[in-house]
């Protein structure tokens, strides 16, 4: 499983650049922007950075385009039910704080156990799609990547606070690029 902020799939490109075993992965994207916009969606930047990898044509499951956000949702819904569980999630952290499609203060509406969706995301645009905060924590290994000093910020508030939406998903691993402020 892996977030498609803007480090993610750059720490996938890095695996997958390096990969010498005989099978291959299945990525499960974190989150989507729900649009039709091209060069907005995750799957697409995911299947960008991929390219002339090991992992090029790798099989990336991903809402569907071209229906509406439930729709998507049901039909992302079932084609997880469908895989076996993931053992690693690679998540990173924007300066917000949120992680996939998790905000603070975003109301969600529940698909099924594994995705929620949302109508009003601070972030442009409005409609997502989401693995929930339950099914991440479900995984056994959740790596959290946090680049930047603009986040230090909000890894500090972590151990004030646990409304940063990252902290919801626990991740069992964390590798930053600055020492976390106390």
């Amino acid at each position: 499983m892996v977030s498609a902020g803007a480090t993610t799939p750059l720490v996938l490109q890095r695996v997958a650049t390096s990969w010498t075993q005989s099978w291959l992965p299945i990525v499960l994207l974190s989150d989507e922007r729900h649009s039709t916009v091209a060069g907005e969606r995750n799957d697409e930047a995911v299947r960008r950075v991929l390219r002339d990898t090991p992992f090029d044509g790798v099989r990336i499951v991903a809402p569907p385009v071209g229906t509406d956000l439930a729709d998507a949702a049901r039909i992302w819904a079932q084609a997880i039910s469908s895989l076996p569980q993931p053992i690693v999630a690679l998540v990173s952290m924007a300066d917000d704080g949120h992680v996939a499609g998790l905000f603070a203060d975003c109301r969600y509406d529940s698909v099924s156990d594994s995705v929620v969706v949302t109508r009003e995301s601070p972030k442009a645009p409005s409609q997502r799609i989401t693995l929930s905060a339950e099914f991440l924590r479900a995984i056994p290994h959740r790596i959290a990547v946090v680049t930047g000093s603009q986040k230090l910020h909000v890894l500090a508030r972590l151990h004030k606070e646990s409304v940063v939406p990252i902290a919801s998903v626990c991740p069992s691993e964390w590798f930053t690029d600055s020492p976390v402020p106390e």
